[in-house]
Formats: structure tokens, sequence, C-alpha cells
């Protein structure tokens, strides 16, 4: 696919608040995995890995590594072994690449792809990118119904009630009590079952009771939710949405909320499985009066992990000129500078395109906070899902841009070089580099795109407001 004239070539020809504000490339495939060695260069080396619904692991060995060159285009494709490894070899020290990974699922009869695109790469070995999946067919899936009893306050109504680790649910609630059924979990099926958090809240006066089962029973179960919540005190602007959860390992247990302008206590739990917490202040603006736009808003986000639950936990949200993300995508000046946002280390560009039936294209970019933006238009994915056949079933595209950062990461430079030891374990994620995460971003979500190739770029898409833009909170919003 020519980038150029598909739906990613949008983001750098919209022409976003238009009114009153606001190639071709050669590639060669290079299956041997290797560039050429000598005694001064370096080795970048990628492995692809699925992940499942249920977190089984495989290669996947029909992804690709694009070294582009200096016009973006395909300078050379280079194929994935049989353990979705991909290597190259040279004398730079960083090159701008893209990783292409299809999906196991086809969807209207052809596998979408992810194209997940780093600029200024350093020629390393960068450890595993993961594609996630929603292939089951690896996993085994039982379903449970119990009752979770808070006996502490038995002749009271819970206002709250919430289960981790498992993959959906109904529920309803009784005095004291929250009745589960048609729990769904899945394991991978040489594994064994993850374990089940519940939890119950209430007021007047305000308290929480959990539960955490490591194992839990096939058959109908009462459980008594026997540990106490600790309140969560969280400084920030009392319009911003809050939310804490327990982590064990890379599950999410406990996780609650309180919206803005909500005074409901959050809570935390302390036991014996716990490995860390995770505090986070968000906010969510939608924005109005965006001629061809189905929706748009901002989404602010201010993150910290911690192993001490016991502390006020300090979360302001930077404020961002979203208009200034938004220039970004306009691509007419592809020079750009947000660097003069204190404490932010990369941006992200993401492009993502849905057929009825779900996913078909997702692009992501990420890259120094000022630079120059590439010439994505000469992007050429063409090798891996045909132009027609993307455009014809392309029901809505959805282009974000955001910038982001971590409070122990000291630059774009810091964050790549570190990025590749982050193994996402519990001592990693509240480690000093990376226990802090923040981050803004604008999306526009738009349908009816015409991506036909013989239309001028500047006519695909026109992103105008007639009027002044209004932006208001949206505080009911919960984070997945």
């Amino acid at each position: 696919m020519r980038l150029k004239t598909s739906f990613i070539a949008l983001a750098s020809a919209v022409a976003l608040f238009s009114c009153g504000g606001g190639s071709s490339s050669s590639s060669t495939t290079n299956n041997n995995n290797n560039s050429g060695q000598s005694s001064n260069n370096k080795t970048f080396r990628i492995q692809a890995v699925y992940e499942d619904s249920c977190g089984n692991e495989s290669p996947v060995t029909q992804a690709s590594l694009i070294i582009h060159g200096s016009d973006f285009s395909n300078e050379q494709i280079i194929s994935a072994n049989a353990n979705g490894v991909m290597t190259y070899s040279t004398s730079a020290s960083t090159r701008d690449v893209s990783i292409v990974m299809p999906d196991i699922i086809e969807v209207a009869g052809v596998n979408p792809i992810e194209v997940v695109t780093t600029l200024e790469q350093p020629m390393v070995d960068a450890g595993k990118i993961r594609y996630y999946t929603s292939d089951s067919s690896q996993c085994e899936c039982r379903t449970l119904n119990f009752d979770a009893v808070a006996s502490a306050r038995a002749s009271d109504y819970p206002i709250f009630g919430a289960l981790g680790g498992v993959d959906g649910y109904s529920s309803s609630s009784n005095l004291g009590q929250y009745n589960y059924t048609q729990v769904s979990q899945c394991k991978p099926i040489s594994g064994n079952y993850g374990a089940i958090s519940s939890m119950i809240s209430f007021d007047n006066p305000d308290e929480a009771f959990g539960a955490f089962m490591p194992s839990a029973s096939t058959d109908y179960f009462v459980v008594d939710q026997t540990l106490v919540g600790s309140q969560v005190s969280i400084n920030t602007d009392e319009a911003n949405s809050k939310q804490a959860a327990t982590y064990t390992g890379r599950d999410s247990h406990f996780r609650n909320y309180a919206f803005g302008y909500d005074d409901t206590p959050l809570y935390a739990f302390d036991h014996d499985d716990a490995d860390y917490y995770r505090v986070t202040a968000y906010n969510f603006e939608d924005i109005y009066g965006i001629e061809g736009v189905d929706r748009a808003d901002v989404f602010y986000l201010n993150a910290m992990n911690s192993e001490d639950i016991n502390q006020t936990f300090d979360l302001p949200l930077t404020a961002i000129d979203y208009m200034e993300l938004a220039q970004l995508l306009n691509g007419d000046q592809p020079n750009y500078d947000l660097s003069h946002y204190s404490g932010f280390d990369f941006i992200s560009m993401t492009v993502s395109a849905r057929s009825a039936n779900g996913r078909l294209f997702d692009w992501y970019m990420r890259a120094p906070t000022s630079g120059q933006l590439p010439s994505i238009e000469n992007l050429d994915t063409n090798a891996f899902i045909p132009d027609s056949t993307v455009e014809s079933l392309i029901d809505t595209v959805n282009f974000r841009i955001g910038i982001y950062g971590y409070q122990g990461i000291s630059s774009y430079n810091d964050y790549l070089a570190k990025l590749s030891t982050n193994d996402g374990s519990p001592a990693t994620r509240v480690s000093s580099d990376w226990n802090n995460y923040f981050g803004s971003r604008l999306s526009l979500t738009m349908s009816n795109v015409d991506l036909s190739p013989l239309k001028p770029l500047a006519s695909v898409v026109k992103v105008k407001y007639n009027q002044p833009l209004v932006s208001k909170p949206s505080n009911n919003r919960a984070l997945n």
C-alpha cells in the first residue's frame, strides 16, 4: 500500500482547522536477515512475538523489518526467521525502522497488519515487540458463579463491586453482597488459571472490603470479603478522574474509580501476593465544532507505580495546547518542536483503520519531541496488505497524536536505550526510571473517508471548523 494514496497519508495531508485557526520507492528483500558484516558494523536485532488472549507467546514468523531511506521509502525489507527474529547490520548508530506484523485472525478475508515505526532507532538488541491478538485457539476457559459477601456490612447495600483477573461477568447486588454469574476466565492449555479478586465498597461510613483468591472452585461458592481496603490519597485538581489498582505480576486487581468532582474514596488492598500499586489521575475533554470529524477528544494522564500505598501521590496533569498537536497531523510544516513542554520524552502518532468486522491496519510511530517528521507518504505497505482491498473495506479512521514522558527518563535517546531492557516485571515498573508515566494526546475519528488514489491529497479530507471550537470535560469515563 502506497501510503500517499491511502489512509496513512491523511495524517500528513489533513488540513486540520484550516479555516480561521488552524515518490516512488524501491525495496529489496533480504531473507538472510543480514545486510553484511564488518568489524565496524553495529547490529540491530528484534524479535516479534504474538501474545494471545490468555498469554500464550509464539513467534511472528511472517513479520518484516523495514529499513527506511532518507526519504522514508523502503530501502530494505528483512523477513523474520522461524523464531520471529530480524537482524540488520550497519555502520550507522541509528536508523529509521518499521516492524510489520500480520494478525493471525482474518477480517473480511484479509489478515490485518500492525506497523510500528521508530525514528532514530539505536542499532542494538531491542528485545521483543509484542502483537496482542484476540486468538483463543490455544486457550482453555471456564465459567464460575459465586457470591462475594461483606459480613461486616451485612445490613447495608454496597455502592460498588468489581472483579479482577477475569475476562467477563454479570453481576447484581443485594444487602452486604455482590452476586456474580457467568464469570469467564481463560488460561493457556498447558498452564494454570490465574487469581481472581473481588471488592465491595460502601458509604455511610466509607469502607471497602475484598478477597484475593489464588485458586477458585468451578462449583458455586461464597467468599467472604476479609481484606479491608485502605483509602488512597491523590493530590490533583478536583476536576480530574482518579483510579487505583493493586497489581500481582502483570495482572490488575481491585481496580476502582472516582470520576471528576466526585469525592468517593479510592481504595487499595494489601495482601500477600500484591507486588505494587498503581494510582492514576486523568481527564478527557470532548471537542466539538470540527467539520468532518465524528468524534474528537483530548486525553491527559499521570500515573504512578509504587510499593508504598501509604502516602499522598502528587499527580498534576500538564496542560497541552491541542492545536500544537493538531499541527503535526496537518503535515504542512515537517519541522516541529514540542520540547518546551518540560519532562516529556517522545511523541507518538497513530493511525488506525477499521472495517465493520474489526481493525484492518494500525500504524504507530514514536519520535523525538522535536525534529522533522518523515515523509510518511513514502512508506509502502502494499506488499503486506493490498491497497485496493483495504480501501474498499474501511469504515472509520482514527488519528492520534500525543506527547509522553517518564519522570526517570531524561530524553528520547535515553528512553530508547532503556526500553530494550524493560521486561515489564513488577521490579522494573516500580523502578525510578519507569514508575511515573504521564502524557497528553489528541484523538480524531472520521468515517466516510474517500481514499481514492485518483484524488489529490488535499481533497481527500478537509477537517476544519466553521465556528469556535468548544471543549467540554467528560468526567465519567473509566480507563481500560
